[in-house]
C-alpha cells in the first residue's frame, strides 16, 4: 500500500523540488549533451557521404545516431533500472510507483532520465530537423524534466518505463526508415501500434490510479499529452505504410519511384 507523504499531503502533490541527487542529474545532462552535439558535429563533416543525404527531414547519420541509443543506450539502463523487479526484491506495480526518495534504484532511473534528456537535446543543438520534430523534441525535454522534478508525482519508474516503451517503437520506425520497403514495415506495424497502445494504457492508468497522491492537474495534463503523442505517432506510422503501398504499386505498373530515395545503411 503506497500512501502520500507529509509534503504531498499538505500540498496536495505535484509541486517542484530539487533533491541533492537530480542537482547532479542536471549536471549530467549539460556534459552528457555536449559530448553529443560534438559527436554530432563530428558526423556531420565526416562519415560515408550516404550518411549526409536528406532522410525525412533530418540527415541519414542522425538516423544511426538515433538507432544507436534506442538499441544499445536505453535498453541496458532500462534493464538496470528493473534490475529489483528481476531479482525478485519488488513487484512490478510496486516498482511502478516509485519515487525519487524510495527507490532503491533511483540512480539507473536518473541515468536514464539523462540520457533521455540528452538523447533529444543534442538533436536540439546540432540536427537539422522539420518543425513537427522538434515540437516533440521540447515537449519531451520538458516532460522529463517534469518526472525529475516531481511535478508528476510518484512517476520516477513509470515515466521512464513509459518513455522506453515508445522508445522502442522509435527502434522499429528507424530500422524501416533506414532499411526502407513495404514488407519490413508491414511486418514491423504490430510492434509499432503495441509500443504506442503500451504507452496509452500507462498514461492513462497513471491519471486515473494515482490520485492518492496527489498532482491532478498534472497527472492529468501528462495523460492528454501522452495520448496526443501516441496517437500522432500511430497516425504517422499509417501514413508511412499507406506511402510505401503507393510506391509498390508504382513499381508494379513499370513507374518506380523510390519513396523517399533512401540510402541503404553502408
Amino acid at each position: 500500500t503506497f500512501r502520500p507523504t507529509a509534503r504531498q499531503q499538505r500540498e496536495g502533490g505535484g509541486s517542484v523540488t530539487m533533491p541533492a541527487p537530480l542537482l547532479l542529474a542536471a549536471g549530467g545532462c549539460v556534459v552528457v549533451t555536449a559530448v553529443e552535439v560534438a559527436i554530432c558535429l563530428l558526423l556531420q563533416g565526416n562519415g560515408p557521404p550516404r550518411w549526409r543525404d536528406d532522410l525525412n527531414g533530418s540527415p541519414v547519420w542522425s538516423w544511426v545516431v538515433g538507432l544507436t541509443h534506442q538499441a544499445f543506450v536505453f535498453p541496458p539502463l532500462m534493464i538496470w533500472a528493473l534490475a529489483p523487479v528481476l531479482d525478485g526484491e519488488l513487484a512490478v506495480t510496486a516498482w511502478l510507483h516509485s519515487t525519487w526518495s524510495d527507490a532503491p534504484h533511483m540512480l539507473a532511473l536518473l541515468c536514464f532520465h539523462v540520457a533521455l534528456i540528452s538523447y533529444w537535446a543534442k538533436d536540439c543543438f546540432a540536427t537539422p530537423m522539420n518543425q513537427l520534430t522538434m515540437a516533440h523534441h521540447v515537449v519531451s525535454i520538458l516532460a522529463t524534466v517534469a518526472s525529475m522534478i516531481e511535478w508528476l508525482p510518484h512517476a520516477a519508474a513509470l515515466f521512464a518505463f513509459g518513455a522506453f516503451t515508445l522508445e522502442c517503437g522509435s527502434l522499429v520506425n528507424s530500422v524501416c526508415e533506414l532499411f526502407p520497403g513495404l514488407l519490413l514495415r508491414v511486418v514491423m506495424t504490430p510492434l509499432m501500434s503495441a509500443s504506442n497502445a503500451l504507452a496509452v494504457a500507462l498514461v492513462l492508468w497513471y491519471a486515473a490510479a494515482f490520485g492518492e497522491f496527489g498532482g491532478d492537474i498534472a497527472r492529468w495534463i501528462a495523460a492528454v499529452v501522452g495520448v496526443a503523442l501516441a496517437l500522432m505517432r500511430q497516425k504517422e506510422w499509417h501514413k508511412r505504410v499507406a506511402a510505401d503501398c503507393a510506391a509498390r504499386e508504382r513499381a508494379d505498373a513499370g513507374h518506380a519511384t523510390p519513396y523517399l530515395a533512401a540510402p541503404t545503411m553502408p
